[in-house]
This record gives C-alpha cells, structure tokens and sequence, in this order.
C-alpha cells in the first residue's frame, strides 16, 4: 500500500507548534499588562504620596521664624517610617520609567536630608539653640531654601508622573488581553487526540489569562486605596499641627465713660449689667502652630430667646497672631462696648425670663493657608457671669 505523505499544516507537530507559540504569545502579552498596570498603579500611589509630602511643606511659617529667632523652642522630632510608598515600592522601581525613578529617588534623597536639620531644629540641648543669631539665621536659610527645593522636585516627578501613565484617565486603555482571549489557531482536519488535549489546554490558558487580568485590576484597586490612604494620612497629619483655637472665658469690664480708659470694675461681678461696659474674650491658641487671625465678629442680643439664624454685622479686620496664650483680645468699642440703652435693654430682658447674649465668631489661617472659622455663643448669668451655651448655627 502506497504510503500518502501529509501537509505540514495538516500534521501533528504544526498544531504543537502554534499552540506553544499562543500559549507564549498569550502569556507574554498578559505579562507586558502585569507590567504597565503595576509601574501605572506605583506611579499613582507615588503621586499621593508626594503630593501629601509636599502639600506639608510650610515654607511661609519658617519665613516667619526669622523675624523672631530668639523665641524659638525645639520641635518635635519627625517620625522613623515617614514614607511609606517609597519604602514599599523600593524594591520594584525598575518597572518605571529610568528618568522618573532618578526624579524619584533625587526628591527623596532631599526630602531625608530636609529630615536630618528637622533633628537638629527639634534638639534642644545640643542643636539649634547653642548656634550664634547669625548662625541660626544661615541654618535656617539653608532649611528654607532645601525645603522649597524639595516642593519644586516633588512638582516635577508629579508632572512627569501623570505625563508619563496618564494618571487623569482613570479608565484602563489597555482592555483585555484580547489576543489571549480568541484562538487563532482554527484546524480544517482532525489531527488527533495530541490535538484535542492541545486545545483543551489552550481553552486553559484563555481561563488562567481571565483571571490574572481579574486579580490585576485588584492590585490597581489596592494601589489607589494605598495612594488615598497616604493622603488621608498626610492631612490627619496637617490637621494636628494647624492651630487650634478655644475661647476660654469672657468677662464685662465696666469703665467710668466709654469712650475712656478709667476702670470701675474688672471683672463687674455677676448681677445686673452695668453701662459704659466692655466685653472682653479669653483667647487660647492649643495647636502647635502660631494663630493667624483675619477676623473679628462679636454681636449682642437682649431678649426672650434667641433668633433662629445668628446675623452678623459688626465683623472687622483682626491681625492677631498667637503662639499660646491664653490672652484678653480687645476688639472696636461698637462691638464690645455696652452703651445705657443696651443695658436697660438686658435688665429689661432678665425681668421678663429674658437673658444677655455675646456671638460671633473668628476666622483665621490653616496650616496650608486656608480660611477657617471659629463660633462662638456666651449668654450672661447673673449668678455665674458670662457662661457658654451650644446652639445649632451660633456655634
């Protein structure tokens, strides 16, 4: 019998031959996925935490301490593990891009050397305090300009960054390995059961390709909960250190005239509420930075009971700035002084189950130089003076 010789397409080996080359095609293009998707994922977890690095950098206040050296008291010391992103990614930075990791490593390279003066700022014994006024003035000028240059190089790997990944769409350009997903292998004639196992196993592979795409979006969904965690941390961070103001106490201080500087009674005890009085409040600053005031708003209200929304027209200018305290803060004689007609208005409010209140509030700067307010609502007793009351919009 005449032996009949097969194509070479038709025969065993061509179909091992593409099955293999799908199967390496298959999980070539899902590892070059992995790949992108893991640099994208560290880029952003790598832009929140700069980003939160450097929105902490308050070159503004140190300015402020060159004004003032003499008064400057040690800081506390940064913590060990400050960057948490670099110390995780460190060992994967080759999957970026080579110019990014060298924009990377330089912004933390200055951002620990900005760490080692912070130690020095915040040693009080053998640091900073021992250093000569002009001494402390060239430190603290090389801190400042270190700390602008680190902004500066934190911008610009956050530019890179997203110029590089396309960090703003959030949608995923690559799709599904889609040439893991369809066979391109379709055979004409049965080339045995080699074959049928061959494309069962490929089946396999399309199934094992699903599910390593399914775990690489998990890993991208874990990368940005960890960038957004950063950020959050960084803020809590921020949060603690901005000021924190509290009004301890207010009195009325009566005065012989008003407009005049001749004191009757300081504190006027409690009881009936004398004219030609001034109303003082007892400020305190508990947060570790100074108080930054703009502003300055106090109302008085004799009546029955209070409106249900505070109106405040007596608001002013206010530039205060607090280390601690607590001080008496003073503000315009319009809004703190009690006139004649004013106190017969509050004793004619006591007699009539009625009472004296003082509202208003203060705004003042953030950490990150944000606007920020502080309400406040006082209502006189006769008893116990000036006593603080809760009420939904006055505090």
């Amino acid at each position: 019998m005449e032996r009949t010789e097969r194509p070479f397409w038709n025969s065993a080996l061509f179909g091992v031959i593409v099955g293999a080359t799908l199967a390496l095609g298959g999980q070539y293009a899902i590892e070059t996925l992995k790949q992108h998707w893991a640099a994208k994922s560290m880029a952003a977890a790598f832009v929140g935490e700069i980003s939160a690095i450097i929105e902490n950098q308050n070159t503004a206040y140190l300015k402020g301490l060159l004004a003032d050296l003499e008064r400057w008291e040690p800081i506390d010391q940064p913590p060990d593990r400050l960057f948490t992103i670099y110390e995780a990614a460190a060992p994967n930075l080759g999957l970026l891009d080579q110019e990014v990791v060298q924009q990377i490593a330089r912004f933390y390279a200055l951002k620990n050397a900005e760490r080692a003066k912070l130690k020095i700022l915040g040693d009080g014994t053998r640091g900073y305090t021992r250093f000569a006024l002009p001494d402390k003035k060239v430190f603290l000028n090389s801190y400042i300009a270190l700390n602008e240059q680190i902004k500066e190089s934190g911008e610009r790997v956050i530019e890179k960054l997203r110029a590089k990944y396309q960090l703003e769409d959030q949608s995923p350009r690559g799709g599904k390995p889609a040439a893991a997903n369809h066979s391109l292998w379709k055979p004409t004639d049965s080339l045995g059961l080699y074959t049928l196992v061959l494309a069962g196993f490929t089946g396999l592979l399309v199934c094992v390709s699903g599910v390593q795409g399914y775990f690489l979006l998990a890993a991208n969904k874990t990368a940005r909960i960890t960038a957004y965690a950063a950020d959050r941390q960084a803020r809590v961070m921020i949060a603690v250190e901005s000021p924190m103001p509290l009004f301890v106490a207010f009195k009325l201080v009566q005065f012989s005239t008003i407009p005049g500087e001749t004191v009757v009674a300081d504190p006027l005890a409690p009881g009936k509420i004398q004219p030609n009085c001034r109303i003082f409040p007892y400020l305190e600053n508990k947060g570790r930075t100074p108080l930054r005031m703009k502003e300055f708003c106090i109302e008085k209200y004799s009546g029955t009971a209070l409106p249900e929304r505070p109106t405040y027209g007596k608001a002013t200018p206010f530039g205060l700035v607090l280390e601690k305290g607590p001080i008496w803060i003073r503000g315009a004689d319009e809004q703190i002084g009690i006139s004649n007609t004013e106190a017969l208005e509050a004793e004619n409010a006591f007699k009539n189950a009625g009472a004296f209140w003082v509202y208003g509030y203060i705004s003042y700067l953030t950490l990150l130089d944000e606007r920020a307010e502080l309400k406040f609502l006082w209502r006189w007793d006769q008893q116990l003076g000036f006593v603080p009351e809760n009420r939904p919009g006055f505090s």
